[in-house]
């Protein structure tokens, strides 16, 4: 049977409320940095956010703007996944809806592999990503479109497309790193260059099934210690593990016949099944 609207919204599919629960920590980045170092500092080993609050929507040329991501007078006053505030760029399908902020837009599509509309479920090949301020509009009239046939975007000039690009780049972004020297943030081209910098100059390495298995860009994953990678392997990331603010892993479920390791028991259910 057919669901309303106002069902569909207040009841989102199963898909969505794992997103949400995902990313309902990052838009106050900066609180949970905080606490997740209070948890540092009481546990050397503790899991430690790779972005320590000046992520990648925040810097632009080098120069944090604070302004990408929440911008007051934007046609969208809340995204309707994230909740984030007034974000300067929002995603509209041919379907009308200009519901979701830019990040999530970019989540639903590089990620979920999610190409419907998030309110009526249209299929939409193409969304566009605009500015959303009303400067920006204006600014944006005649502007060439950039097409990403990838991911189906339409940008709608060369900043969001810089800021969407950003979000996939090899990063370094722990806090006090000083790799990059006078020119900034250190970037690498590959993601194995990047491990390799953060064992050797920070001694912290990712979890290579939390990367592979968790819908989530990579400077929203944590750093653990080499000798605490066991642990979170077996008993996963509690709350108060983390500061009790940034979100929690669940053990990982391995594969007794390929010895494959799987972010969860879901994940290991549909490796059984094919």
């Amino acid at each position: 049977f057919e669901t309303s609207a106002a069902h569909r919204v207040c009841h989102p599919p199963r898909r969505l409320r794992l997103l949400f629960a995902d990313i309902v920590h990052f838009p106050n980045m900066v609180a949970s940095t905080a606490c997740a170092q209070d948890a540092v500092l009481r546990n050397p080993k503790a899991p430690m956010p790779f972005c320590d609050g000046e992520a990648p929507w925040t810097e632009l040329n080098g120069a944090v703007t604070g302004k990408a991501s929440r911008t007051v007078g934007s046609m969208l006053e809340c995204c309707l996944i994230c909740c984030q505030e007034h974000p300067k760029y929002v995603a509209v399908g041919r379907c009308g809806h200009a519901e979701i902020c830019w990040m999530c837009a970019v989540r639903l599509r590089a990620l979920l592999k999610d190409f419907n509309c998030p309110v009526c479920k249209e299929e939409l090949p193409e969304m566009a990503l605009i500015d959303a301020t009303v400067t920006g509009r204006e600014q944006a009239s005649g502007a060439k479109e950039i097409h990403d046939k990838a991911l189906g975007f339409v940008f709608e000039g060369d900043a969001v497309r810089a800021e969407v690009n950003r979000l996939f780049e090899y990063t370094c972004w722990v806090s006090g790193c000083t790799a990059g020297g006078a020119a900034g943030r250190c970037r690498f081209s590959t993601l194995d260059d990047l491990e390799r910098h953060l064992r050797e100059s920070h001694h912290r390495q990712f979890c290579r099934t939390c990367l592979q298995g968790r819908k989530a860009f990579l400077h929203e994953h944590l750093l653990y210690c080499e000798d605490d990678l066991q642990r979170h392997h077996r008993d996963g990331d509690r709350a108060h593990l983390l500061g009790g603010r940034l979100p929690p892993s669940p053990p990982h479920a391995d594969c007794a016949f390929c010895r494959r390791s799987f972010y969860d028991q879901d994940r290991l259910l549909e490796h059984m099944h094919k």
